[in-house]
């Protein structure tokens, strides 16, 4: 199965009821993940695109390939960040 890749050309971030209001930190909110690539998966971050994570031990991007059934990596995951706007 052929996949195609997630392009950030905007901003993922979080929203004001998980990061807080006027500057401060929602303590309740926490592990949060802006963008996951999964299973040998591409994410094109392009020039305009922006991953804006602001919680505790949070992640921006998770990224990870596929294995088959005894571990053996068959397909990696991955992130490009790209200069250019894409047309």
């Amino acid at each position: 199965m052929m996949e195609l890749p997630l392009e950030t050309m905007g901003t993922i971030k979080t929203t004001d009821s998980y990061a807080g209001r006027n500057g401060k930190v929602n303590d309740n909110v926490a592990g949060l993940v802006g963008v996951a690539v999964m299973n040998g998966s591409t994410l094109i971050n392009e020039a305009t695109g922006s991953i804006l994570i602001d919680a505790d031990n949070s992640t921006g991007v998770i990224i990870r390939g596929k294995r088959d059934a005894d571990g053996k990596l068959i397909r990696k995951a991955i992130i490009k960040k790209t200069m250019e706007k894409s047309e």
